[in-house]
């Protein structure tokens, strides 16, 4: 399998509706090989939980691919 170890989208989402939230987010999943990390900004907020488990590590939270 491909895909990008890591996806910084930081301090976007902020500016779509939550639907729209959902779909780009679920498309970052599809990029992200496995065990791939998102990585989004303090005032982004996950839509989509199900499909990452929670990190936090040296002051810094991200999400990785289940």
């Amino acid at each position: 399998e491909t895909g990008f170890d890591i996806v910084f989208c930081r301090n976007v989402m902020i500016y779509f509706n939550d639907d729209v939230k959902k779909q780009v987010q679920k498309t970052l999943y599809d990029a992200l090989g496995p065990g791939g990390a998102l990585v989004l900004g303090p005032t982004d907020i996950l839509m989509i939980p199900e499909l990452f488990t929670l990190h936090r590590r040296r002051g810094y939270t991200y999400y990785v691919k289940k």
